[in-house]
């Protein structure tokens, strides 16, 4: 009975700091998507599709947020904690289908018009009505929250294999040319992969001693880091290389600084636990 309350209390604890970054990195998504849609707002094109696409981070986390929100049960945390794992579910969703779209394309060509908009143009729509079925559905079924999290986290594996299918040379086209990066910016952006971060966070929780709620927590960290990555990016105003470049330097120390912060807290309050 001590052990399932300290257990309880321990997830509790965490789930607390979860959604305090989920929400933080979601109000980011969404304001830098804003910003992303006023600075391209002369590319706009195809109405509500081209509107949709450029404000795709707030619909992805706006909408899966809600979602989570209104179709959970319990308390207002359990709610709050349904919400944004619902919006990390949709956000990784839309890069499952978009990297199958890429992979696909790569491999057959470009679909022909309209098809080619409305598959490009359309996929954040997409990931967020199946994200809303998806928490519909759950909403009354035994173990649901068990079953999201385990699909989150499959999607997440899916969509890493999917990324790194995309760019092996054989499905990559002809006519893509490599960027050599400097050594340390390299590094770095090794060290912010996603699935860097979900290995060694899996790791570092070594007092949570059940097996699929360290690796749940570990696929939540690397999400987080990758709508840090993204929301950060959508900021970016100079498309020059040489501005490319240091941007892309400020984006990856302020993923791992905050990553790694984050991670130290989660640890922390495991051991405090």
């Amino acid at each position: 009975m001590a052990k399932n309350q300290k257990k309880q209390k321990q997830a509790a604890t965490l789930e607390k700091i979860l959604i305090s970054a989920g929400l933080a990195v979601v109000a980011l998504g969404c304001l830098a998507s804003l910003f992303y849609l006023y600075v391209n707002r002369g590319f706009v094109h195809a109405g509500f599709l081209g509107i949709a696409y450029y404000l795709d981070y707030l619909i992805l986390l706006g909408g899966g947020l809600i979602a989570g929100y209104m179709t959970a049960r319990g308390s207002k945390q359990e709610r709050l904690f349904s919400g944004v794992s619902y919006a990390f579910f949709a956000f990784v969703l839309y890069f499952v289908y978009d990297a199958i779209r890429i992979l696909l394309q790569n491999i057959f060509g470009y679909p022909t018009y309209p098809l080619s908009l409305y598959v490009f143009e359309g996929g954040p729509l997409v990931a967020l009505a199946l994200t809303i079925i998806f928490a519909y559905v759950l909403r009354k079924q035994k173990g649901g929250s068990l079953l999201t999290r385990r699909s989150f986290i499959i999607l997440f594996i899916v969509y890493q294999l999917c990324a790194y299918g995309s760019v092996l040379p054989i499905f990559m086209p002809s006519s893509v040319e490599t960027v050599t990066n400097p050594f340390l910016l390299t590094i770095g952006s090794i060290l912010a992969e996603p699935f860097v971060i979900m290995v060694v966070t899996f790791l570092l929780l070594v007092r949570v001693k059940n097996i699929f709620d360290r690796l749940f927590y570990a696929t939540f960290v690397a999400t987080f880091s990758m709508i840090l990555a993204d929301a950060l990016w959508d900021f970016r105003r100079d498309p020059s290389f040489d501005a490319t470049m240091v941007f892309q330097g400020f984006v990856i120390a302020i993923v791992l600084i905050v990553t790694i912060l984050f991670v130290l807290k989660l640890e922390w309050i495991t051991k405090k636990a």
